[in-house]
């Protein structure tokens, strides 16, 4: 529904929308096809709670017919309050979304279970500025499958992911940094989630230095010291989290305040004096 007007699917109420509105999902959907979401389009999708699944066919460009949404450059969306998840057999769901718009995820829950050809990329981003809020999950079942990453993409000029103060939500997959360009394509992690490891894709290591910014969080793996925010002082290994035993704190205290008997805390960003 936008309002009082009332629609059979998604796609026919993103086909109406107006700048500015809100659609409500109604019920569970269990069987949806791919959406494309034409450029200069902003609006925001509240799930409203439910269930969303794909099961194609997909959508997209030409000879790639493969997205639960391509969402078009120059549209700013806001998905909130709900799963997506793909259903068992899809017809050529490859990705839940292909991102190139201004998009916020908030309190969405995204599961990476049955992507036809292997689970990788659920969700991938190669243009805009994406926002993490709140508790947004991204599932994989192998913490070897790749969540999403940040790509520079064709002419597309920049990418920016950010995962906001608010955030709590947990990205078990790898997120992978994939840009040669640190101005343009960026990657900033704040708040209290929980997050599997971060990659630099091959050639995209000296970028990542500076196109990465870690300010907080919990981590399978250490992070990459050059990732870490200045402001970032301390490393706490946790013996009591073996899924996400490294979190950072703005200093030595802080990270004492947190620790818990067996715990390790290391100095990071060290300075001299």
């Amino acid at each position: 529904a936008i309002g009082e007007t009332y629609y059979q699917s998604l796609a026919a109420a993103i086909d109406k929308v107006q700048a500015g509105e809100t659609i409500t999902l109604l019920r569970d959907v269990p069987n949806a096809n791919g959406i494309v979401v034409p450029s200069e389009k902003s609006f925001t999708v509240d799930f409203n709670g439910h269930t969303y699944t794909l099961t194609g066919p997909g959508a997209g460009s030409p000879s790639t017919e493969s997205n639960g949404f391509q969402l078009l450059k120059d549209s700013t969306i806001t998905f909130q309050n709900g799963t997506i998840r793909i259903g068992q057999n899809p017809n050529n769901i490859k990705r839940i979304i292909q991102n190139y718009a201004n998009l916020t995820l908030e309190d969405m829950h995204f599961f990476a279970e049955h992507q036809a050809d292997g689970e990788d990329y659920a969700l991938s981003f190669n243009n805009g500025s994406i926002i993490f809020k709140g508790d947004t999950d991204i599932v994989t079942t192998s913490d070897e499958a790749i969540a999403f990453d940040v790509c520079k993409y064709s002419s597309y000029p920049s990418t920016n992911v950010a995962f906001d103060e608010s955030y709590t939500g947990t990205i078990n997959g790898k997120i992978v940094y994939d840009s040669t360009d640190a101005d343009t394509h960026k990657l900033t992690i704040q708040g209290n989630g929980t997050f599997g490891a971060i990659e630099a894709a091959s050639g995209a290591a000296e970028a990542a230095k500076s196109g990465i910014e870690v300010t907080s969080g919990h981590f399978a793996k250490p992070v990459n010291e050059d990732y870490l925010a200045d402001s970032v002082k301390a490393q706490l290994e946790s013996a009591s989290n073996p899924e996400a035993p490294y979190s950072y704190y703005p200093s030595l205290e802080a990270a004492q305040a947190a620790a818990q008997p067996g715990d390790t805390i290391t100095e990071v960003n060290a300075t001299t004096g």
